[in-house]
């Protein structure tokens, strides 16, 4: 027999291992042979199988058409069973999921064909409508599910209505796992009874990642278009904003195959966007502990990321409905945890916004200044100035003069201006006066070229309209340059 895989687990089954009986229910993983004593009821490991990525079946069977059967119906433990896994899937925080015709017509066949003809598997032993070894995949894309999408099958025997199924699957952990899978959103389902049968009652249960249109509620009414949930930006995006020191772990498991977690005092990811709502995609486990999270700096939601089995994409939290506009959420480390709990680890998968994620606003520091280049039309020259572009110059350029009386006169409302120049062996003195106070000398020669110097500044000033006059020494050796770059400014230049 192959050997499958399923949530990082290797369950390998043997064909005539007899699994271990408690109170007449099987509880071993492994199938029975035809020749073994029949139990009341069978798990199979082959339950547990799970395709991430669909490989488009090779053969083609004649008279299967791509469309479900007309005329689906549902028996009342098939429905039970529906309703019992969308009521567990709920309590986990996952949505519901729609029954879909197509899959169920899939399931029906090949419960048929393992109670006609004797056999418990995932693959197709014989059959009335698919080939020999059509697996899971074949036989929904025969039956009209032939998406590219992620897919997974439960199967049992014996259990004869919809709660022993259920809690049979809901204890096994990789049966459980299909069960709560986060990327499933329509289930086909299908109870047959083969009296004569070895085990009478056959159970086949697949899952898909795609709403195909077949699917409909378990009363079945047709699935309405599903509201919006807004677009997924992964924790990768270069707009959240983290704090600390994040590790990153790869998984198919996570959304966009990776996620983020940490566990230091001071983490914290601070996510800006323009809409109407935002939900926070994470990961749950024995080893995460609790988050703060605050909207638009309101009052603080602790999270609890405790779960005792493994949860991948989990919805852990909603702004729920906000006015149309900027928000912000921060989520942040807490260092508390479960009492269950292990760790005091959280992590961000992704998040789903019904809006658009934006970049941090750029806070300008307290008193902070503004740069205004030497081209700002507010500037006062006077005399012959020349532009020279030059790399590494602020702005990519800077203004020079060489003559007696070319002057520049800044007037500015503030407290502080800086003036930057360029220096250099072509650079010579220049004459600064502040407000028509004294004037006084700047030398900007120097042996290499310096761009974007700090040659002068006011120091801090009153607050009010200050005016900086700066002019060609004329003591300065004919030939010798002063230059203008830029001026930095507490204020605003006039």
């Amino acid at each position: 027999m192959p050997t499958f895989y399923s949530d990082g687990f290797r369950w390998k089954c043997q064909q005539g291992h007899v699994p271990r009986v408690a109170g007449g229910a099987a509880v071993g993983i492994s199938i029975l042979s035809e020749s073994t004593r029949r139990p009341r009821s069978v798990l199979t490991c082959l339950g547990l199988l799970l395709l991430v990525l669909l490989i488009a079946a090779l053969v083609l069977v004649v008279g299967l058409t791509s469309e479900a059967r007309a005329g689906v119906s549902y028996s009342a433990e098939e429905i039970a069973f529906v309703k019992l896994i969308n009521e567990y899937r709920i309590a986990n925080g996952l949505d519901p999921l729609l029954v879909s015709d197509r899959i169920s017509e899939a399931c029906d066949r090949h419960s048929s064909d393992m109670g006609k003809y004797r056999f418990f598997s995932h693959y197709t032993v014989q059959s009335d409508w698919f080939p020999v070894n059509a697996s899971p995949w074949d036989r929904m894309a025969m039956s009209g599910y032939d998406f590219y999408t992620n897919k997974g099958e439960n199967i049992a025997a014996g259990q004869s209505n919809a709660q022993d199924v259920f809690k049979a699957w809901k204890a096994s952990p990789g049966h459980n796992a299909n069960m709560l899978g986060a990327s499933f959103k329509v289930i086909g389902v299908s109870l047959v009874v083969v009296p004569g049968a070895p085990y009478t009652y056959y159970w086949t249960t697949d899952f898909g990642g795609y709403v195909d249109s077949s699917a409909h509620t378990v009363d079945g009414e047709q699935a309405a278009p599903p509201a919006p949930s807004g677009t997924r930006y992964q924790q990768t995006n270069p707009l959240l904003v983290y704090a600390g020191t994040w590790s990153s772990s790869s998984t198919s498991y996570a959304s966009g195959g990776s996620f983020r977690y940490v566990n230091r005092a001071g983490a914290s990811v601070t996510v800006h966007f323009s809409g109407t709502s935002l939900t926070w995609i994470a990961k749950k486990s024995s080893v995460y502990g609790k988050a703060k999270v605050t909207v638009d700096g309101g009052s603080p939601v602790i999270v609890d990321l405790y779960s005792a089995s493994v949860k991948w994409q989990q919805k852990v939290w909603s702004t729920g409905a906000l006015p149309q506009g900027d928000h912000v959420v921060k989520i942040e480390w807490t260092g508390s945890k479960n009492a269950s709990a292990s760790g005091t680890n959280i992590n961000v998968d992704a998040f789903d916004i019904v809006g658009t994620l934006t970049a941090a606003p750029v806070v300008k520091e307290a008193n902070a200044p503004t740069r205004y280049e030497q081209t700002d039309s507010r500037l006062a020259y006077s005399g012959s100035w020349y532009t020279f572009c030059a790399t590494g110059s602020s702005g990519g350029s800077y203004k020079r003069a060489n003559t007696q009386g070319s002057s520049v006169t800044v007037t500015f409302e503030g407290t502080y201006l800086a003036w930057i120049a360029t220096k250099g062996t072509t650079l010579g003195k220049a004459l600064v006066s502040l407000d028509g106070g004294p004037a006084v000398c700047v030398n900007l020669a120097a042996s290499v070229v310096q761009r974007q110097q700090k040659v002068w500044n006011t120091g801090t000033l009153p607050a009010g309209t200050h005016t900086v006059k700066i002019w060609w020494d004329p003591t300065n050796i004919a030939g010798k340059y002063i230059s203008v770059d830029a001026f930095d400014v507490v204020g605003t230049l006039k």
